[in-house]
Parts: structure tokens; C-alpha cells; sequence
């Protein structure tokens, strides 16, 4: 975010990112079977924005993203295999934000959103789904000679509100579904200034609470852990005089036995 940086006003950025999601929930038992699910997926998201300093210390803004992925589910009795399904899904949403440098060495933003979604199992099953979330993040951030050392508090929550799928374009009756998911995340980083070249290393410990309107046993079948480290290394460009940055990174989860979470980010800032 732009606030306390002391060039022009405004701010433009875009970041793209490919997050890939593999899920095996393993062997379970349940009404009377040996069952398992699993799930990967490929997902693309782009996510531009523009923000105003309103004051030396506090800035507003607005952001739009776009997603799109592809991957496969199934879900079947040990007994009877069953094929995987193909699975794609879309999506949009808008956020205003703000920011707040509160000194020099702690910020505050937060943003709230809106958007929908669609998914299509199986090339014949679609639902669609009203998104909405909204989060805030508290940050440190301090200098050492030629090292900076930064943490992050962050609190975000999430919900997806699915339709009645559909089989066909015919509605199948009583399978709305909303999800909920409120994560709270707290990590440390260490970067390296290099003329203007930063690399960095990362990691946080997030927790996830979830609610769901799901039943009972779909919930079992589909659990994936609360907690998680996620790791992050990568490498900042920023060059002063044409008050531009970016950067490049890698994130991995670890600590969720039953699934696998990695992505690959990208960004880019303009201020003019």
C-alpha cells in the first residue's frame, strides 16, 4: 500500500499468481464403507488496483480480481473405484481498501469485498455462488544496516454462498451450501538490501476456523486441518528514481497431512 511513502499520490499495481491444491483425504470409514476423497487444482488469479494518498499517512483505494481454475475430484467406496470428474471453476470480486501508517514502523490496512463464482463438475453439474470477505493486517517493519526485519498479524474471513447446483441446466433440489473459513495468520521475514534488489525469506503460522452448512458427514469426508506454516521465498525490485517496485516469489504450506498447497506470485507498483 501507498501510505507513508513520501512520492506521488496516486498508486497503481497488479499482481498475478497459480496456486496448485492437491487433497487426499486417505481412508475413512462411514456408513458402513471404506471411502476416500480427493481433489487437485490449478487455480489463476489477477488482481489490479489503484489507491489515492489522502494524507501523508493514509491512503484509499480499490482493487478488482479475476480467478479461474481446473482440476479433477472424485469421490468413491474403496471397494467400487470410481473415475475423477473433471472440475473448473471462475470468479470475480471488487474490494475497497485502506491504509494506515501509523509510524515508522507500524502499519495497518484493511479491505472488505464482494464478488460471485461459478464451478462445473463433471462438464454437467454447475453451481454458482455470492462471495463475500474482509480482513485486516497489522504490520512491523525495521531496518538493520543493510537488513530489514518485518512481522505481520493478520485476521481474514471468507464465505461462499452456493445456489442450488444444476444437472443439465435442471435444478437439483435442497444442495445450496455455504462455506465459511476465518484464518488467523502471524509471520516474521527477513530481507537483504541490494541496490535496489531484495531477496527475502519467510514464514507464518496460520490457523483456520471453518463453518459450514454441509452435513455432518460430507464435513468428515472433506476435512483438511486447522493449522498450517506457510513458507515464502522471493525477490523485490525497487528502483527509487522511477518510483516503480516488484517482485517475485514462492509460498508452501506445511503441516496439513492431507493436503498440499503451493503457489507462485508475481507484482508489479507505480506511483505517479
Amino acid at each position: 500500500m501507498a501510505a507513508g511513502d513520501p512520492a506521488g499520490k496516486w498508486n497503481a499495481w497488479g499482481s498475478v499468481a497459480e496456486t496448485d491444491i492437491d487433497y487426499d483425504r486417505g481412508t475413512y470409514f462411514l456408513n458402513a464403507a471404506n471411502r476416500t476423497n480427493k481433489f487437485d487444482s490449478r487455480i489463476r488469479n489477477l488482481v489490479l488496483g489503484a489507491d489515492y494518498r489522502w494524507a501523508p499517512n493514509l491512503v484509499f483505494g480499490l482493487s478488482a480480481a479475476a480467478d479461474s481454475g481446473k482440476g479433477s475430484a472424485s469421490s468413491y467406496t474403496i471397494a467400487a473405484p470410481d473415475a475423477a470428474k473433471s472440475l473448473r471453476t471462475t470468479g470475480y470480486a471488487f474490494a475497497p481498501y485502506a491504509g494506515w501508517q501509523i509510524d515508522k514502523d507500524w502499519a495497518l490496512d484493511g479491505t472488505i469485498g464482494w464478488g460471485k463464482g461459478k464451478s462445473t463438475t463433471g462438464g454437467t453439474v454447475t453451481t454458482d455462488s455470492k462471495r463475500v470477505f474482509y480482513g485486516a493486517n497489522l504490520s512491523y517493519a525495521r531496518w538493520y544496516g543493510n537488513w530489514q526485519v518485518t512481522g505481520k498479524g493478520s485476521y481474514l474471513v471468507g464465505r461462499e454462498d452456493g445456489e442450488d447446483a444444476k444437472n443439465n441446466s435442471v435444478t437439483v433440489a435442497n444442495t445450496k451450501v455455504s462455506n465459511e473459513i476465518s484464518q488467523a495468520r502471524f509471520g516474521a521475514q527477513a530481507a537483504y538490501w541490494m541496490n535496489g534488489v531484495m531477496p527475502y525469506a519467510g514464514l507464518a503460522y496460520a490457523r483456520d476456523y471453518r463453518v459450514s452448512t454441509a452435513t455432518a458427514d460430507e464435513q468428515y469426508g472433506t476435512e483438511i486441518g486447522e493449522a498450517a506454516y506457510v513458507w515464502s521465498l522471493g525477490v523485490n525490485f525497487i528502483s527509487i528514481k522511477n518510483a516503480m517496485t516488484g517482485g517475485i516469489g514462492y509460498e508452501q504450506e506445511t503441516g496439513r497431512d492431507r493436503s498440499k498447497n503451493r503457489k507462485w506470485m508475481a507484482n508489479i507498483n507505480v506511483r505517479f
